[in-house]
């Protein structure tokens, strides 16, 4: 850590620091994107290097792949293949049963509505044929006749009557 010789640290400048700042301040526009522009050249052919050394080093530590390990890699490719096959035919025929049995519901839920439009028709005939009976039991009756004796016929004339005798 530098030290500040008795400075306050907030006006603690490093000469670097002065320097770029003055550099910076004196130096035109055009010239400061040209030394911008450089300075970035320098950096993206720093990162290619890197990315280059990056590269080499992993290949030359990880080295390349046995024979068998490839033989062996891509029978583990095939198998998986294999599996994903079987799963989507599974899974085909797992759709085609859902299929199925949406139209066997949407088969039972039109039976059901065709059903439910009977019952109501149903319930307003009974509701009408529960009104006609009421009304029927709530008129009032004709008031029954009087038993009378039963009369027998008279003989015809000139025979004598037997009730009289």
């Amino acid at each position: 850590m530098a030290e500040n010789f008795g400075r306050p640290r907030s006006l603690f400048v490093s000469r670097r620091f002065a320097a770029q700042l003055c550099l910076s301040r004196a130096t035109p526009k055009p010239a400061r994107q040209a030394v911008d522009a450089r300075r970035k050249r320098e950096m993206k052919r720093m990162a290619g290097k890197l990315a280059g050394i990056t590269i080499a080093l992993g290949m030359s530590l990880g080295g390349c792949a046995s024979i068998q390990s490839v033989i062996d890699a891509q029978d583990t490719a095939n198998a998986a293949d294999q599996h994903a096959g079987a799963a989507r035919a599974r899974a085909d025929e797992a759709y085609g049963i859902g299929s199925d049995a949406r139209a066997i519901g949407n088969n039972a839920l039109s039976s059901a509505q065709q059903a439910n439009e009977k019952a109501d028709a149903t319930a307003a005939d009974v509701d009408q044929l529960e009104r006609r009976v009421s009304n029927l039991e709530n008129r009032p009756q004709p008031q029954k006749k009087k038993a009378r004796p039963h009369r027998r016929a008279l003989p015809p004339i000139g025979q004598p009557n037997p009730s009289n005798s």
